[in-house]
């Protein structure tokens, strides 16, 4: 998100759990999972280790994908903004488009996304959200992502990381 604000490198499977449901129950059906997948991200303005509100967008691409016979992969766009985003923390909210090869349908995803970093520089961004239209609509959705910064000690100084790529998949829970 950030394409990983997105999905950048998403190669973790999610299960939520309801706090009330009943011990013995089934785990929700995985619709479709993507990965691993490639795409870049950019950031107005470049990340620094100060957070301050910041534009994301970015695309990519995902696949092979799986659960689905239909669906083989996907591209994406997405945007976000944050009123607090850094190279080393932030909250996102955003929106990311999803176009399913090669049947050409399209997904809408509203979606949060949580931004930590690795102690190899690496920034990683857990994104959750639902499927508000389209294909899987009201089913949840749920990407890990992982860039690196294009120079080392870029977030030290100004302008600081105005773009990355990154690596990542995707998951689609009913």
């Amino acid at each position: 998100m950030h394409r990983f604000a997105v999905l950048s490198s998403l190669s973790a499977i999610i299960v939520s759990f309801s706090p009330h449901a009943p011990v013995a129950q089934a785990a929700l059906p995985t619709l479709v999972f993507c990965g691993p997948g490639s795409g870049s991200s950019e950031f107005t303005p470049g990340l620094t280790t100060t957070p301050r509100p910041t534009e994301i967008t970015g695309s990519g691409d995902l696949g092979p994908c799986v659960g689905d016979d239909r669906i083989t992969g996907a591209t994406f766009t997405f945007h976000a903004t944050s009123p607090a985003f850094s190279c080393t923390a932030g909250d996102a909210e955003g929106t990311i488009e999803i176009t399913w090869a090669p049947v050409g349908e399209t997904s809408t995803v509203d979606y949060v996304v949580n931004r930590s970093v690795r102690p190899d520089d690496q920034m990683v961004s857990i994104t959750k959200g639902t499927i508000s239209q389209g294909r899987y609509a009201g089913a949840a959705f749920t990407g890990e992502s992982v860039i690196v910064p294009p120079l080392p000690g870029a977030c030290l100084v100004e302008p600081g990381v105005p773009n990355a790529v990154g690596s990542g998949s995707a998951v689609v829970i009913q």
